[in-house]
């Protein structure tokens, strides 16, 4: 059996470990994405755009061009009247932004489309 010391310094260690393992990975998702890096299904939805742009998620995040981006839980409503749960991302250049609808169940993107800001 472990001492008290013992697990606590392990149990210390481990916190530390994880702590670390997240801010490596909020720098490596760049500062537009970072906000979201605590909700692991926008973290998805994000790897699934960045996938369709051809981009790794990291260069998505960090890309100069795009001024923010947004993240948000939404339903989608069927032809038969039936919320699909979705994550709606948008990203916002300085002219247009782009919207992606991306279904939970299975990272599809289901719906897309980019207008003007002016």
């Amino acid at each position: 059996m472990l001492s008290r010391t013992t697990s606590r310094l392990l149990a210390a260690s481990a916190l530390l470990f994880a702590v670390s393992l997240t801010s490596a990975e909020a720098n490596a998702y760049g500062p537009l994405c970072e906000s979201y890096l605590s909700k692991p299904l926008y973290v998805q939805a994000l790897r699934t755009i960045a996938r369709n742009l051809q981009y790794s998620p990291e260069q998505l995040c960090s890309l100069e061009r795009i001024l923010a981006v947004e993240v948000k839980h939404t339903n989608v409503i069927d032809e038969n009247q039936r919320p699909i749960p979705h994550t709606w991302v948008t990203l916002h250049y300085n002219e247009y932004s782009c919207q992606y609808f991306v279904r939970d169940a299975d990272q599809v993107v289901t719906k897309k489309n980019c207008y003007n800001t002016f």
